[in-house]
């Protein structure tokens, strides 16, 4: 097929404008088509440059008293009473101009951890100098018989250019199995009903397991584990930039799919794209419809008898049933997005078992219920193709180095959106996570020995 000279002349023409336009105004386009990218570059640079290293970041002790009757339910009201303190979001002053995080949903966070040294288990808190007076109270209104103590940070006692020819690393970050909607089995699972009767002293706490674990390690053995605090809410956080508290995602709309799902309703029908308007436009059905409106000529139609409507409710199994009630209380407690990540460290010059490196892996596996935690292979310490030894190494210095400053996992320009290591749960998940075990005193663990009170009012002076 050949065209007329005179076609050929205009196409020609209007290219040769179109690229003389273009060499004048490249530098135009590059900043429409990556602003994105840049936009994460430089919160990344504000984030961690600025606004984290004017942080103040302590550890505390918290030492249990021997003989604790109550764990969960008071865990689960500490943790529930440390969401409005961390929680507060940025305005656009702070997001762009002072680099104050709002990644995920709120600006500060804080991390329990459980750290064994040579068999002895001891509980801390890292969190900002600026929490600590609210972690107290919160917390001696439950326990009012437990110490805290501002203590020297702990990571901070081994060398800090490991591993080498000395120390060895192992670490690895959990993720859950199913959508964060689904929960874990919590505290209300593990207690032994009898005679109709079900207290805490009747529970089967898995955190047993994880004591035993720790205590049985040796003198060259190190054994922390990690759990990660960020308030979210359950709706997204438009007010700054549209940045979202669940990773790219309303955790209400992702909760409302999930339950439409497993109750069997029907979703409500989305927002209709242009294809899909075009294609309704174009079907011959929808013309032809038109057509007999126009001319007045529609056939007589004719209803068909409305089947009756049952309830989806009633056609669900008892599991199906029971799934849909464990999201939906998992849905109405406060939110926070965790990390969990456990770290072997080991002196090679002393006696030490790596087998210890297994034991909150096996803690974790015991709250496999509707969903369940594994390890993340993208930032477990362990390389598998192409220059593994440096790859390897580079690796555990990064991941020991994550944990002494209580950074999210996979610290990255993209890691905020990628999903699946920061996890979504309720205080009640949390507080099966982390608690302190009732009348289990492993040896070499800290207890508070005698109840403090105050001298009596008769006194003579």
């Amino acid at each position: 097929m050949t065209f007329p000279p005179e076609i050929g002349f205009v196409l020609e023409q209007f290219l040769l404008i179109l690229w003389a336009a273009f060499k004048s105004f490249w530098w135009v386009y590059p900043p429409f088509f990556l602003f994105n990218k840049i936009q994460k570059y430089y919160f990344y640079w504000i984030n961690w440059d600025f606004w984290f290293a004017r942080m103040k970041w302590i550890v505390v002790e918290i030492i249990p008293p021997r003989d604790l009757t109550k764990t969960f339910k008071s865990m689960e009201d500490v943790v529930g009473g440390l969401w409005g303190p961390m929680y507060y979001p940025a305005n656009w002053r702070e997001l762009w101009l002072e680099g104050q995080p709002q990644f995920y949903g709120g600006p500060l966070w804080m991390t329990f951890e459980i750290a064994a040294t040579g068999g002895k288990i001891h509980f801390y808190a890292r969190m900002p100098k600026g929490l600590r007076n609210n972690f107290e109270a919160t917390l001696y209104a439950q326990y009012p018989d437990v110490e805290i103590f501002e203590v020297e940070d702990y990571t901070q006692k081994i060398p800090q250019e490991i591993p080498d020819k000395d120390w060895d690393v192992k670490g690895e970050d959990y993720m859950l199995l199913r959508e964060d909607a689904y929960p874990l089995k919590t505290y209300q699972q593990f207690f032994e009903p009898q005679l109709g009767m079900i207290t805490e002293e009747r529970l089967i706490d898995p955190i047993h397991s994880l004591m035993e674990g720790l205590n049985k390690g040796k003198p060259g053995d190190n054994v922390w584990f990690q759990i990660g605090l960020i308030p979210i809410t359950s709706k997204s956080v438009v007010d700054v930039g549209k940045v979202p508290a669940y990773r790219g995602k309303d955790w209400d709309g992702c909760v409302s799919v999930l339950t439409n799902k497993l109750a069997k309703r029907k979703a409500p029908p989305g927002p209709i794209s242009a294809a899909g308007e075009w294609k309704k436009l174009t079907d011959a059905t929808f013309i032809e419809k038109g057509i007999n409106q126009l001319v007045g000529s529609n056939p007589p139609s004719y209803a068909a008898p409305k089947a009756e409507v049952t309830s989806a409710d009633t056609n669900l199994t008892p599991g199906e049933r029971e799934a849909l009630t464990a999201v939906e209380n998992k849905a109405s407690k406060r939110l926070f997005t965790i990390w969990l990540r456990s770290v072997y460290v080991c002196n090679k010059n002393l006696p030490h078992d790596t087998g210890s490196w297994g034991a909150p892996r096996n803690y974790v596996h015991h709250l496999a219920g509707y969903n369940g935690l594994r390890f993340c292979p993208r930032t477990r310490t362990k390389i598998n193709y192409f220059l593994r030894d440096r790859r390897l190494y580079l690796r555990k210095r990064q991941f020991i180095r994550r944990y002494a400053t209580a950074t999210p996992p996979g610290a990255t320009f993209d890691y905020w959106f990628k999903g699946g290591m920061l996890m979504v749960m309720n205080i009640e998940e949390i507080a099966t996570l982390f608690h302190f075990p009732a009348q289990f005193n492993p040896v070499g663990t800290p207890r508070v020995e005698f109840k403090k009170s105050e001298p009596p009012t008769n006194l003579p002076v």
